[in-house]
């Protein structure tokens, strides 16, 4: 069943007054782990469709050597679609009804505003390139999530967004700051959901990798 926050504007606490509010680092990586395994499994099957149906008739075409401007080409724009696909996927999803990715609803999380509130897709936009700048100080951005008062990253700050357990945030607009009733929403540590899908990723990937060597 979808989640939709109906939040009052009111400004929501920080992690010390609601501590089972905001999703933790840990709890935030996972859900990242199992978006980037779609995503990666969706970009495997396009550069598969790519190599069977660009590179291999070519080749087979009786040249011997395939056109290195127009494959170059070609990659470029696998890689642009690639990306602009990465971007509709989290600003979509965070800016929709369910208010988060498959990822995050994995693992009963959403994104809202800073008063719990949907945002729209121009706010979900920002926080998405806002992660560029997370990333290039060194994924500093990102560990700000471990930290700061609402768990926020560089770019939740950047966006005004915050990233809580849905569960928690029905609690907080119930008038129930203790979080108890969030307590179903997080049967585990973030650390070792974290765990178990970095696992997840690396038992997926590296059959991935040894096919694409394969074909290489």
């Amino acid at each position: 069943m979808e989640y939709t926050s109906t939040s009052s504007a009111q400004a929501l606490p920080d992690h010390l007054h609601a501590p089972l509010l905001h999703a933790g680092f840990w709890r935030r990586f996972a859900a990242y782990i199992i978006d980037m395994l779609i995503l990666g499994a969706a970009a495997f099957v396009l550069y598969m469709l790519f190599v069977f149906v660009v590179i291999v008739p070519t080749a087979a075409s009786g040249g011997r050597h395939l056109n290195d401007a127009a494959v170059g080409a070609s990659m470029l724009l696998f890689w642009l679609a690639f990306i602009v696909a990465q971007w509709l996927y989290f600003a979509l999803c965070e800016s929709s009804a369910w208010q988060a990715t498959p990822g995050k609803m994995a693992l009963n999380l959403c994104v809202t505003d800073t008063y719990g509130r949907r945002i729209g897709f121009g706010q979900a936009t920002g926080r998405y390139f806002g992660k560029i700048l997370s990333s290039f100080i060194f994924d500093i951005g990102f560990m700000m999530a471990g930290w700061t008062a609402r768990k926020q990253a560089l770019h939740d700050l950047m966006a005004s967004c915050c990233v809580v357990n849905k569960s928690g945030l029905a609690a907080f607009e119930r008038g129930e700051l203790d979080g108890n009733a969030a307590q179903a929403g997080a049967p585990m540590p973030g650390w070792a959901i974290a765990l178990i899908a970095v696992g997840g990723l690396f038992f997926t990937v590296v059959p991935v990798v040894a096919i694409l060597a394969a074909i290489a």
